[in-house]
């Protein structure tokens, strides 16, 4: 069984095991039944092929997680986190539908496309799920928030060449040091902060670079 045929059974045999327990709560199934489902789709979420976990990565250092207190939060800030933790619902209730869905399709017809987007949907709900993280934890707005004045900076930048390609090597070498603070940050508050610095010196340096080029 390669990993795209594990990945479908693994999302398939979730699937089951969410109907199973919904129909031993109704009482249409017993218990018997049910702990067949939870045995099979334990072990399918249990199996790694050898290669596979021959290769595995050594797991990353906890984070230590400073919080802030929501109290203190501007109202932008809160209802950034509403917004998220809507849109991560959303993203939950799309992928239990495809999963129910999934549960009636037999095992011999292949269901690779739904199980991709299921995927899909299980990768975006994480992911909307650790920007909520962020926020809640550093009191920060998301990035994609934060407007980039990209016409004012660029009528702020130095009209000669040399001092243009001297301000891009300073906020580069501000980039790799702050990349090396990302990796070595023991805390969420430092890292979140660090990060959103890259962000804003990279799209300096991207200015900067079409600035230089127009000279």
């Amino acid at each position: 069984m390669d990993q795209a045929q594990l990945h479908e059974q693994k999302v398939k045999a979730k699937a089951l095991l969410r109907r199973a327990e919904h129909d031993f709560k109704k009482g249409l199934i017993g218990a018997d039944e049910l702990e067949k489902v939870k045995k099979h789709s334990v072990a399918l979420q249990e199996y790694k092929p050898e290669l596979a976990a021959a290769h595995q990565e050594e797991a990353p250092p906890p984070v230590i997680v400073q919080k802030v207190d929501p109290n203190s939060f501007p109202r932008e800030v809160v209802e950034a986190i509403e917004r998220l933790r809507t849109e991560q619902n959303t993203i939950h209730s799309q992928k239990a539908k495809l999963c129910n869905a999934l549960v009636d399709i037999p095992d011999h017809i292949n269901c690779k496309e739904m199980v991709t987007e299921i995927l899909q949907l299980r990768e975006a709900w994480k992911k909307k799920g650790d920007e909520v993280y962020a926020v809640m934890n550093t009191g920060l707005l998301p990035e994609a928030e934060r407007a980039f004045d990209s016409d004012g900076f660029r009528e702020s930048l130095p009209q000669d060449a040399e001092k243009l390609r001297l301000r891009i090597q300073n906020v580069q070498s501000n980039v790799r040091k702050a990349e090396k603070r990302v990796a070595e940050s023991k805390t969420m508050i430092n890292k979140r902060k660090n990060e959103l610095k890259i962000v804003k010196w990279n799209l300096e340096i991207e200015q900067m670079r079409m600035q230089l080029a127009a000279l």
